[in-house]
Parts: structure tokens; C-alpha cells; sequence
């Protein structure tokens, strides 16, 4: 499965929620649920989502040339498993 290429874009529909669109101006999501604080938060934290995904691909790919050649501290294997399933879960792996 594969997602909608980003940047996001937080945004506003005509009804004023907020939203986020692809940076083709197709819509991603509404945020709907909540107070309007929340909303926005949440529109915020959608439209970050693919820098955070890359992000997460970035910082895992010096721990996994390390557990597969020296092996990882316990600090190291704690991060390098928290990346992994944010990974996954992200590419619903």
C-alpha cells in the first residue's frame, strides 16, 4: 500500500474545517472530531505525516547497517524498534 505523494498541506474546505490536501490539491483528510483547537492540531500533525515517515526511514538506516554488522546497545535496539514500528505501521507492514 502505498500513500498519496506528499507535501501535505493544511488547509481549510469551503465549510472552513480544517483539512489536508496533496500538494495537487487533492483532498487527504478532514479533521472533524474534537474542538476547534483540536482540529487544527490534528491537521497539522496529518500534514506532517509523510516528512515524519521519511524522517523515521532516514534515522533507521545507519541502525540497521550497525545491527547487521556490530550489533546495537540496548538504547540503540529500544530506538531502532520504536523507528521499525512506526515504519510499519505507517506502511501497514
Amino acid at each position: 500500500m502505498t500513500h498519496t505523494t506528499g507535501p501535505w498541506i493544511k488547509s481549510k474546505t469551503d465549510k472552513g474545517q480544517p483539512c489536508v490536501k496533496s500538494k495537487h490539491g487533492g483532498l487527504v483528510a478532514i479533521c472533524e472530531a474534537g474542538y476547534q483547537s483540536m482540529r487544527e492540531a490534528d491537521a497539522n500533525l496529518i500534514a506532517t505525516a509523510p516528512e515524519l515517515l521519511e524522517a523515521c526511514k532516514t534515522a533507521i538506516k545507519p541502525l540497521l547497517e550497525k545491527y547487521n554488522t556490530t550489533g546495537l546497545t540496548m538504547p540503540e535496539r529500544v530506538l531502532f524498534d520504536i523507528l521499525q514500528a512506526a515504519i510499519q505501521k505507517a506502511e501497514r507492514r
